[in-house]
């Protein structure tokens, strides 16, 4: 991502635990306390995920809640939703482990166009027919028809089961009587996290329009 010229980017932070623990102590030192442990509780806690917004709420990236830390105990970012019933531990301190922290300042991030096509659609749509909510023997419907003009775009094409397809026919959905689960859109970027992280904290679900 690119930042204003006059911010540090999120990639050039120090991302170490040895940096997590630095930032550890350092709010330890401020708050009188500087007796520290070598080590975090667990190292399964760091490598976890969380979603990074950028300072207008939108959904920009995923780093690990190591990196989420350092982020938080730099005052680069602040939190906005935590895991419930973990933390992160020092000999004396404690620190909400995040699941969503949101950058203080707004950086630039380059547009990432996301590729039309078959795959991709069936992706955003969950692989889930949008009239019936089968999840086998799936196609493409345009949900205004080619032969009335309609476009190969993403707010034209859903995923549906043949026989859905087939039933609608030449026809609009409100003419088919087939409402749509979901209004066909433009995924970003961020949406196909899922596909790569196999679930996903709830909280993130209103960020990444999967609410």
């Amino acid at each position: 991502m690119e930042a204003h010229s006059s911010q540090t980017s999120t990639s050039s932070l120090p991302l170490s635990t040895t940096s997590v623990l630095h930032a550890l102590a350092a709010r330890e030192a401020f708050d009188g306390d500087t007796a520290m442990s070598s080590t975090l509780s667990s190292a399964t806690v760091l490598g976890g995920h969380v979603l990074v917004l950028n300072a207008d709420y939108r959904a920009i990236s995923v780093c690990s809640v190591q990196r989420a830390v350092v982020l938080v105990m730099l005052q680069k970012a602040e939190l906005v939703e935590v895991r419930s019933g973990m933390s992160l531990r020092s000999a004396r301190s404690k620190f909400p482990c995040p699941s969503i922290v949101r950058l203080r300042v707004y950086v630039r991030v380059p547009y990432k166009r996301i590729l039309l096509s078959r795959k991709n659609v069936m992706r955003r749509d969950r692989h889930t027919c949008q009239y019936c909510g089968r999840r086998d023997k799936l196609t493409i419907d345009h949900v205004l028809p080619k032969s009335r003009g309609g476009k190969d775009t993403w707010e034209n094409l859903a995923t549906a089961c043949v026989d859905c397809n087939n039933r609608k026919g030449n026809r609009t959905p409100d003419e088919a009587e087939m409402p749509l689960a979901r209004k066909p859109f433009r995924p970003s970027h961020v949406m196909f996290i899922r596909d790569f992280l196999g679930s996903l904290d709830d909280a993130w679900k209103p960020y990444l329009y999967l609410a």
